[in-house]
């Protein structure tokens, strides 16, 4: 992946970063393009949103190997937890996620568009990959919301009874149906369907 941007933040350091994005809605941070990014119409649009899912590298020290267990500090160091229960930098791939509320952007002439974002949980200069990505649902109305996800779980209720339906049809009338020695006929069928 290439990296596209470097995030700038106050944290020189990893000490003091919250553990998540968005804990501290003060924290801001701005996202400096590398010079072959820095066209204003990559980032077109982008003012639209009100959130983006940040991909990143995090700056940990190259490692041969990874461990399957780590000690997060917020437990106080000494419970060992599967490193894929935890935001642990120390992972098979150093990849971070965050999702970060977009303040604005600046279109400037030396840097480029730069990105001002808040609630951020990144170390100064953390490398950004390819993926600035706008969070599309978070435009709309929390009722709005709501009613999508009902209508996509009634699909998926919908579907699901579709298969039950096609399934007991088909057991009937490929199964059952030729096994009986006696004719069966469309009443007697379509009972055993519904029975199914």
């Amino acid at each position: 992946m290439n990296i596209i941007a470097h995030i700038h933040t106050d944290f020189p350091q990893k000490f003091g970063i919250p553990r998540q994005s968005g804990l501290v809605e003060g924290l801001t941070g701005a996202i400096v393009f590398e010079p072959e990014y820095r066209s204003p119409d990559a980032v077109k649009g982008l003012e639209d949103y009100d959130y983006l899912w940040l991909l990143w590298k995090f700056q940990v020290p190259e490692k041969q190997h990874w461990s399957a267990t780590v000690k997060p500090p917020r437990l106080g160091g000494n419970t060992p937890v599967g490193v894929f229960a935890t935001r642990s930098p120390f992972r098979p791939n150093p990849i971070g996620l965050s999702s970060v509320r977009l303040e604005r952007v600046e279109l400037t002439e030396h840097r480029g568009p730069v990105i001002h974002v808040s609630g951020v949980d990144l170390r100064d200069g953390t490398p950004i990959y390819d993926s600035i990505i706008p969070q599309m649902i978070s435009n709309l109305p929390d009722i709005l919301i709501g009613v999508v996800v009902i209508l996509v779980l009634s699909a998926s209720m919908s579907t699901l009874s579709s298969l039950v339906l096609t399934s007991g049809s088909t057991l009937t009338l490929d199964v059952i149906v030729p096994a009986c020695k006696n004719e069966m006929d469309e009443k007697k069928k379509m009972l055993i369907i519904r029975l199914l």
